[in-house]
């Protein structure tokens, strides 16, 4: 019988277990210590904790606006503390309701310490007035799993897959213990090397779930939580890895889970299908709440009021940048915007003039901040004249939209030129006027431009590499939930790296809508509208068409791309709206 047909249990939630703890005053504050040692050990120490903003023994690791990390090493003393803000309503009416998040932490740790799941040790909790503290110790000189994905250049192979392996075994031991993760992301895992090698611990044990466990320390993969903890963690490693990592990471976790049954080739297929699915759901779950966050305030953007009824949506800074992007890079201060944004039409003045006429005018200039000249593109958009003028100045202005439809393609890992600002005048509740601000990309033209002004060296590797990009891109759209319906060769841009290898990106984000639902009349048509517009550059032959098509439809991993029969059917039909749309553009251009 297969692994992955067995019943599921229902999970026997434990009954609440606490921590022995041991209260004593220390500074004012009652102290619950998990050993009459470790009080002793707190109360030597001259540390205020409850300003530890300006401690000068206390090093802040991380921060956000519920909680800060500091780490204290000094003499024999090297601990972490977690301090829990609980100053808004919000915050009290959420600690009121669920609880200490400090003493439910204290008491999961403890828990899981004692199941020998690998965890900080717990030391001592606290409950202030207006904050909570947690102390840990320290695990010594580590590094999350995060930093290593995303570190530039890339980590050695052996050492990446090393640390896939032995993060793998720790999760896997802690599904085998009964603990379930709820918030498990390759941030929340950090790796430290021994002399037996690498050890993961697990850290940010706030929300888990536990359950009993008895008899053989087993624990099956398709239980609902564990597939969910596998899924987010996954989600993010997909953006890094190749396929052999990751198959690698699940592989070993499943090796690592006990299980009684043998675990076949055709399990582990039908289980990494699986696990992809449910990373996509969740990657769409993630990506949906960073679209909502770049409408609010937020360390990472913010709405800021001009002169004369003018205001704007500024990016400030971002978690991860792009290794290329100089806008990414740096961490923008609200004042610099404002003394920029100050006169908005100012920034219409000089420049290099890109396009002009109709309803926007583009110029490429540079900003200058206090300590970065960036180049951007300067985007001015007016209303139409009429009822659709009248109608355009109810909504959203064009530049907001895009701006936020430039951010939601970086959520989903999409190259598009940077947006750093959308500005608008509105008289009342009625739109004036916009601007869109962007990173200008040096020294790249648009497809149609470069292909028919011979800007690209005339090199088959080179035309074989930006048709597999573009069927891989267009791919992506459909993949991630989105739909290009002007994906034209001139929105597209193609630019050169420093390692002589060509980049794409997308502009002009008008015909791009998010989450849509992708149906049989529109499924392909990126691919047709892109086929349309360079249907006449004589450089580009088949070979290019097939190209782009054969990566189109294996990343999107459709039926075809395993059956030639079938593929041939599909190439067939792709290209009959290709032709059809092209009579109809030439009827148009005639007329």
């Amino acid at each position: 019988m297969s692994v992955l047909s067995r019943t599921k249990l229902k999970r026997k939630q434990p009954s609440p277990i606490s921590a022995v703890t041991i209260a004593t005053q220390i500074g004012g504050l009652t102290w619950h210590c998990l050993t009459a040692y470790r009080s002793q050990f707190l109360k030597k120490e001259m540390i205020d904790f409850a300003n530890l903003e300006i401690e000068p023994k206390a090093i802040l690791v991380k921060k956000n606006p519920m909680r800060q990390v500091y780490r204290i090493c000094d003499n024999d003393m090297d601990i972490y503390i977690k301090l829990y803000h609980n100053e808004t309503l919000q915050q009290m009416v959420k600690q009121a309701i669920a609880g200490n998040p400090a003493k439910m932490e204290f008491n999961d740790l403890y828990l899981a310490h004692s199941r020998n799941i690998d965890v900080p040790k717990p030391i001592a909790w606290v409950e202030g007035k207006a904050f909570n503290l947690l102390v840990t110790e320290s695990i010594g000189e580590s590094q999350s799993l995060e930093d290593i994905l995303w570190q530039h250049p890339p980590v050695d192979k052996e050492f990446l897959y090393e640390t896939l392996m032995a993060t793998a075994r720790t999760i896997a031991k802690m599904h085998c213990n009964g603990l379930d993760h709820t918030d498990l992301h390759s941030g929340n895992i950090l790796v430290t090397s021994t002399p037996n090698g690498l050890k993961c611990t697990i850290t940010d044990l706030y929300n888990v779930n536990f359950e009993q466990r008895s008899g053989h320390a087993s624990a099956h993969p398709l239980h609902p939580r564990r597939m969910a903890n596998i899924a987010s963690l996954f989600a993010g490693m997909r953006y890094h890895l190749q396929q052999d990592p990751l198959r690698l990471f699940i592989k070993t976790y499943l090796e690592s889970l006990n299980l009684l049954e043998h675990f076949s080739q055709e399990d582990f297929d039908t289980y990494y299908t699986l696990v992809n699915h449910k990373a996509d759901l969740h990657s769409r779950k993630i990506w949906k709440g960073k679209d909502r966050r770049a409408t609010r305030n937020s360390k990472y953007a913010k709405k800021i009021k001009l002169n004369d009824n003018w205001s704007a949506n500024v990016f400030l800074q971002c978690k991860h940048p792009d290794p290329e992007s100089k806008a990414s890079k740096k961490i923008y201060q609200t004042q610099e915007w404002k003394n920029l944004l100050n006169h908005p039409l100012t920034l219409l003045e000089g420049g290099e003039s890109l396009k002009e006429g109709g309803h926007s005018t583009i110029i490429a200039k540079t900003l200058c901040f206090e300590d970065l000249d960036l180049e951007v593109v300067v985007k001015h958009i007016r209303l139409k004249s009429g009822w659709r003028g009248f109608l355009q100045s109810c909504r959203a202005s064009k530049a907001f939209r895009q701006w936020l439809r430039g951010h939601a393609l970086i959520h989903r890992r999409i190259d598009t030129a940077w947006p750093l600002a959308s500005v608008e005048h509105r008289k009342g509740f009625f739109l004036q006027e916009s601007i869109l601000i962007t990173e200008r990309i040096k020294g790249a033209y648009n497809l149609h431009v470069a292909l028919r002004d011979n800007h690209l060296p005339d090199s088959h590797i080179i035309y074989n590499d930006l048709a597999t990009q573009l069927g891989l891109i267009l791919a992506d759209f459909r993949k991630k939930g989105c739909r290009f319906r002007d994906a034209k060769a001139q929105n597209f841009l193609v630019s050169q790296r420093p390692d002589q290898s060509w980049r794409l990106h997308i502009i002009d984000l008008d015909g791009f809508h998010i989450d849509q639902t992708i149906n049989s009349l529109t499924k392909h048509e990126a691919l047709i509208r892109l086929a349309v517009s360079i249907m006449r550059h004589p450089k580009i032959g088949p070979r290019y068409y097939v190209r782009a098509f054969t990566a189109y439809i294996r990343l999107l991993a459709l039926p075809q791309a395993y059956d030639r029969p079938s593929r041939h059917q599909l190439w067939h039909e792709v290209s009959q709206h290709v032709l059809k749309s092209c009579q109809t553009k030439e009827i148009i251009e005639s007329t």
